[in-house]
């Protein structure tokens, strides 16, 4: 397994770096709460609160009620909002959830490449555009976000260590928190089903998965009165039926730009230098992430193409070392090493990925 530039720095110095980053950018691209989206969040945290009746928050929503879907961070933003006000509150928790992605990010990363591809990654994940302009404003997209490289981690590099069954239970109720928090997360039953069908998954333990995190998602749709059907439905009546992948299948590769270009490259130059296990792996999780967006009637945007990002971040931060290594093997670039060529290439992309963003607050012009 490629591993490269061993002993860049401490560990827990860099885990302390990916925080400061994770949360400095956090801070400075917070948007307001501005449009129709953003009420239907604050309606759900005073739902919680006991401020607003569920016929009062459907007709809040209107036509977008599958939003109501999404209750996990609203949820947890109604214990706290009276304190420090509504949009503070949903801020506050954004910082968290993209703080926790990011090392989330880090540990998938390591399992596939070791603990200097990781701290790459992790270092990059927070500034590219997509995340700075979707997942730090007063939304619910970072909680949906948070959970993905987590849950590819403990399925792809945990669950074949398990032994008891109370482990699986656990894990499907973290997907099935998970899927309360964004509906995209349903891409880990693709990839426990790629397990099953590779017989790395006994049926048993698969249907305990499937039923614990069914069970929190039942109990949501019985309060809610809501099905995950209206999403489909409610998508083909805003977009005026399916505009999704098959249909705009040269704007879903343009939307791949709110990874950012070079973040792109690397992610190409990494697929190339994963070992053949973590090949496997990498394939498993693009396409369990693919498949939900074929169906999905939304023109394909950076945020819906962005789910797939559990495959692409690790084998940014894969590239990124692999072009340091590269680099310091040239003799006449030598001089500078490899840990000067890997903090040079984390400056200049981390720079050019918040010039990008600053531009990309009103979406990424083609």
């Amino acid at each position: 397994m490629f591993r490269g530039c061993k002993g860049v720095m401490n560990r827990r110095l860099a885990i302390v770096l990916i925080i400061a980053l994770a949360v400095l950018h956090g801070a400075t691209h917070v948007r307001p709460y501005d449009d129709i989206e953003s009420e239907v969040y604050y309606g759900l945290a005073k739902f919680f609160s006991g401020e607003m009746s569920l016929d009062q928050l459907k007709e809040l929503a209107g036509g977008i009620v599958h939003f109501l879907l999404r209750p996990l961070t609203p949820f947890l933003a109604a214990a706290f909002y009276p304190f420090v006000g509504m949009e503070l509150a949903f801020v506050l928790l954004n910082l968290i959830f993209l703080v926790l992605g990011t090392l989330f990010v880090y540990k998938l990363t390591e399992a596939f490449a070791g603990w200097a591809a990781a701290f790459s990654a992790a270092v990059l994940f927070p500034s590219l555009p997509v995340i700075l302009y979707y997942a730090v404003g007063s939304r619910v997209d970072m909680s949906g976000f948070m959970f993905a490289p987590l849950l590819a981690y403990l399925i792809l590099f945990r669950m074949g260590e398990w032994r008891s069954i109370i482990k699986y239970v656990a894990l499907g109720l973290l997907l099935g928190i998970g899927l309360l928090a964004r509906e995209s997360n349903v891409f880990a039953v693709l990839l426990l089903l790629t397990f099953l069908l590779w017989k790395k998954l006994t049926p048993k333990n698969f249907l305990a998965i499937l039923l614990s995190a069914a069970a929190l998602l039942i109990m949501w749709m019985g309060v809610a009165g809501l099905t995950y059907t209206i999403t489909f439905k409610e998508l083909m009546i805003t977009h005026g039926g399916y505009e999704g992948l098959l249909k705009n299948p040269v704007l879903f590769l343009k939307s791949f730009a709110g990874f950012s270009m070079p973040a792109l490259l690397l992610a190409i130059l990494g697929f190339l230098s994963v070992d053949s296990d973590g090949t496997k792996k990498v394939y498993m999780l693009i396409l369990s992430t693919l498949i939900p967006l074929i169906p999905l009637p939304q023109v394909p945007d950076v945020r819906v193409t962005f789910t797939m990002f559990p495959a692409l971040v690790p084998l940014v931060g894969i590239g990124l070392v692999r072009l340091a290594s590269s680099l310091a093997s040239k003799p006449v670039l030598s001089f500078i090493g490899e840990r000067g060529w890997l903090v040079i290439l984390l400056i200049t992309i981390l720079a050019y990925n918040n010039y990008m963003a600053l531009q990309w607050f009103r979406l990424i012009p083609f």
